[in-house]
């Protein structure tokens, strides 16, 4: 059978104003890292946001490269497949 869990003590006069304390300027220090992180994260959000309406709709260049890497070797065998020889390549294949 399993041993009960030894209980902590509760803490009595000073050392309990000490504990109280160091836990509340924890709990403070914890409290200020998180609002001067979301300041900084709500900063990053409104300068992406200005960013954004000076560049418009920005295409990043890689997109544009792979769409050319693909989009254009299609439209091109499409308009083959069009073509006599080409008609003639489908049936067979």
């Amino acid at each position: 059978m399993a041993r009960p869990i030894k209980e902590t003590p509760i803490l009595f006069g000073d050392d309990a104003r000490r504990f109280n304390k160091c836990n509340t300027s924890a709990l403070t220090a914890k409290t200020k890292s998180r609002k001067s992180d979301e300041v900084t994260s709500l900063s990053r959000v409104s300068l992406r946001n200005k960013n954004m309406e000076i560049l418009g709709d920005y295409v990043p260049l890689g997109a544009l490269i792979i769409l050319g890497m693909v989009g254009i070797p299609s439209i091109l065998a499409l308009l083959w497949f069009l073509t006599p020889p080409g008609k003639r390549w489908l049936k067979n294949n």
